[in-house]
């Protein structure tokens, strides 16, 4: 507790609270002095922290706190009662108070012995001996192994001083109380150094001196957050995770959070931006089936919606399409649709036939096909100018392919021979042979038996087995 109020003093000014020209000199302010008031030479010390330090270093040990958690608790009281100005006030030193500089008249009163503070330290051999006996009283409230080590200096025996031969005189036992009194204040000056050296290395490995508060590192760049952890004397630990609000080389979080108190030289685990998590669409255009998933998966891509369409340029069961379009920045799990190929389009062929050529092919440009047509016939049954046939006539062909269509020409026509003037019966015999029908009309009973009038006249064209009327006298 004692080693801690010092500390906690020179820490608030800068410089230890006992000077003196020697070690003994130092000894005995702890021994019998007060450790001065913090405020007495920082004008900035809060009377809360003064009352700390009075505390913790309290000539009877009985006033000072029970352990190191009860220390604590007090100086956590003593901080709350302060305002932000107190806390982050700089350092205002009384004159003559800087660090560096001789105590003045004030501090030197201070840590005179308690008895009389007009009285120097004795120097007599009996004012030792006296002064020395008090001392051992108050160190064994401070440190009872310790006074067990002084007590422990028996009057020697006559072994103890027994000369050797030839050797001196053995010494009276004025001469060992004087040795005596000269030996002591060193060992309690020793035990005083080892007892700080102890205070302080239990205060500053295990005790609040070893304490650190976690400070706040988000949002940091990763060099600036390891600069404020080196500065509280924390290490960091580098960890890195995708963040969609933190830029790249940003701390994202912290562990131990901010606030949390950890020892000193601890691990702080710091986690670091990559940046957001994307990761490019890979191209699927004319992949199969197949390996769509497998590309997907190795991009931590899903596999969206998938349908099918006819496609005249990709075969069967290959990638048309895709949504998103390839090279796309996208999320870890992002869906990618696809379009697959059903391959070419089968189109039935539709029936042109005793349609209008020019219709016709129409239709048929109209699915895609290409239509050629063939050499006109003739056709008794078909009109002039109607498709007469097609090939293929029927099934199913695919864009590009080709229908061929015949268009008739018509029935066939042949002129009219002239039978006139010549008598029925060869005229009708001349008609026939042509392929003409006959129809005998008689005029006046028809007995000259010659043709006077034919109709059709001579020389018009006529399908075969058109009639022709014959006009006989």
């Amino acid at each position: 507790m004692y080693a801690a109020g010092l500390v906690l003093y020179e820490l608030l000014t800068g410089q230890r609270a006992f000077h003196g020209d020697n070690p003994v000199h130092v000894m005995y302010q702890h021994v019998h002095g007060e450790v001065p008031l913090a405020s007495d030479r920082v004008r900035t010390v809060p009377l809360e922290l003064d009352q700390v330090i009075a505390k913790a270093t309290a000539r009877d040990p009985a006033d000072r706190p029970d352990t190191a958690g009860a220390l604590i608790s007090v100086l956590r009281d003593a901080v709350r009662q302060l305002s932000d100005e107190e806390l982050d006030a700089r350092p205002a030193f009384l004159a003559g108070m800087a660090p560096g500089t001789q105590p003045v008249a004030r501090e030197a009163a201070a840590t005179r012995p308690f008895t009389d503070h007009s009285v120097a330290p004795p120097t007599s051999a009996d004012e030792r001996s006296s002064d020395d006996a008090a001392a051992t009283q108050r160190l064994s409230t401070l440190d009872p192994a310790a006074t067990q080590r002084l007590v422990g200096l028996e009057p020697a025996t006559a072994n103890d001083v027994a000369p050797a031969v030839g050797g001196p005189a053995p010494e009276g036992p004025d001469q060992i109380r004087r040795r005596r009194g000269r030996v002591w204040p060193w060992l309690l000056t020793l035990v005083l150094l080892v007892g700080g050296a102890g205070g302080w290395w239990w205060y500053d490995t295990s005790g609040p001196g070893s304490i650190r508060t976690v400070p706040t590192l988000a949002h940091l760049a990763v060099a600036d957050a390891e600069k404020a952890l080196n500065a509280a004397e924390l290490r960091a630990a580098v960890t890195e995770a995708f963040s969609e609000t933190e830029p790249k080389g940003q701390v994202i979080s912290a562990d131990p959070s901010p606030g949390a108190q950890i020892g000193k030289r601890s691990t702080v685990t710091l986690v670091v931006s990559k940046g957001q998590e994307r990761y490019a669409v890979p191209t699927l255009a004319n992949v199969p089936r197949g390996e769509v998933e497998r590309l997907l998966k190795e991009r931590t891509l899903t596999l969206g919606k998938v349908t099918e369409e006819f496609s005249e340029t990709v075969a069967k069961d290959l990638v048309i399409r895709q949504d998103p379009a390839p090279d796309t920045q996208a999320k870890r799990d992002t869906p990618v649709s696809v379009v697959l190929s059903k391959g070419r389009q089968p189109i039935p062929v539709p029936n042109v036939v005793t349609k209008p050529a020019d219709e016709a092919q129409k239709a048929l440009e109209a699915l895609g096909l290409t239509v050629v047509r063939g050499e006109p016939v003739n056709s008794e049954t078909v009109p002039e100018g109607a498709v007469v046939s097609q090939t293929p006539a029927t099934g199913t062909l695919f864009k590009g392919d080709t229908v061929t269509i015949v268009v008739s020409k018509g029935p066939v026509l042949i002129p009219v021979p002239d039978v006139t003037f010549k008598l029925v019966t060869e005229a009708t015999k001349v008609l026939e042979k042509a392929g003409l029908q006959v129809k005998v009309s008689k005029v006046f009973g028809g007995v000259l038996k010659t043709v006077r009038f034919q109709d059709p006249a001579a020389g018009t064209m006529v399908r075969r087995g058109t009639t022709i009327t014959l006009t006989v006298i």
